[in-house]
């Protein structure tokens, strides 16, 4: 029976280090996307003054 828990713990233990050694994941707002989206806005209003 100790064994067992013992066991289990060093599995819950790796699963849980494993679970933070993964790469994060990329935000969805990120700075290049808040560029392109700026850039996108700009040429409207630009467009929308020329006319």
């Amino acid at each position: 029976m100790r064994k067992s828990i013992f066991i289990l713990s060093v599995l819950l233990l790796a699963l849980g280090l494993s679970a933070c050694a993964k790469a994060p994941v990329k935000p969805v707002n990120s700075p290049e996307v808040q560029r392109d989206h700026a850039h996108e806005a700009q040429d409207e209003l630009s467009s929308g003054v020329r006319k």
